[in-house]
């Protein structure tokens, strides 16, 4: 199968104004734990927080350091590894705009569990564990809020954990292609194209293979019109028949 040279993807500069004060005051407002909150509540937050912008390859934080943060992508995207037993990198998920990541325990006394990388330029929104407990402190609802997602990402980690184990490499691969383009996916004249980079090592890495085995699988939904692919491009061009693959 012809593969096109052009990437599709679009992926812009983070530009400082994509960091603004109000727009920074709609992603955080959008958080399933301050959506209740009022309009001056929301003002009082968002000043607390700080922002940083990251380059593409720049390390936000390291599995294994102490989580002091709870970080909130404002642009661009992020990407987040384990190594496993063998000292590899594994990618366990990938993260847009308007996502949170790192230390949602409010005590402080937890370590990263992975590493979280800019995929693209991104601004990061950050607050410490000290004042995001204040702030839960302050709002109850918002404490309940965080418990229910904590509870909530455990048993998304438990049902990733029976995937690995239960689901053949094909099922694996057709199942996180799917997610990603129900996640990050932007119709185009190709079809559903998953506007991230991405490449075999991380389908490899996210479904618990080898680079080999993904380069494989992907090849034969590439043959029968399943997907379209290109230099870290991936192109979801027939959902209902990728579906019957899990």
């Amino acid at each position: 199968m012809k593969t096109l040279r052009k990437t599709p993807l679009k992926l812009t500069d983070t530009k400082a104004e994509s960091c603004t004060f109000d727009s920074r005051m709609e992603i955080l407002h959008d958080l399933p734990f301050f959506r209740n909150l009022s309009h001056e509540e929301m003002h009082n937050i968002n000043k607390v927080f700080s922002d940083t912008k990251y380059d593409l390859g720049d390390v936000i934080y390291r599995e294994g350091e102490k989580s002091t943060r709870l970080c909130v992508i404002a642009s661009g995207s992020v990407k987040l590894i384990k190594q496993n037993l063998d000292g590899k990198e594994i990618l366990t998920d990938i993260l847009k705009q308007g996502e949170f990541f790192g230390n949602m325990d409010p005590s402080g006394e937890t370590f990263y569990v992975e590493t979280a990388i800019a995929q693209v330029s991104s601004c990061i929104m950050k607050i410490n564990s000290e004042q995001f407990r204040s702030i839960l402190e302050k709002y109850p609802t918002a404490s309940l809020k965080v418990l229910d997602i904590m509870s909530k990402r455990l048993k998304e980690s438990q049902e990733r954990i029976k995937q690995l184990s239960a689901n053949s490499v094909e099922n694996r691969i057709a199942y996180t292609i799917l997610k990603l383009g129900e996640k990050l996916g932007v119709e185009n004249d190709l079809g559903l194209l998953i506007q991230i980079p991405l490449t075999r090592y991380d389908i490899a890495g996210m479904t618990g293979t080898t680079p080999e085995t993904a380069s494989r699988i992907i090849s034969k939904f590439k043959e029968v019109g399943l997907i379209k692919t290109g230099r870290k491009w991936t192109v979801i061009t027939n959902i209902s028949e990728l579906e019957k693959k899990i």
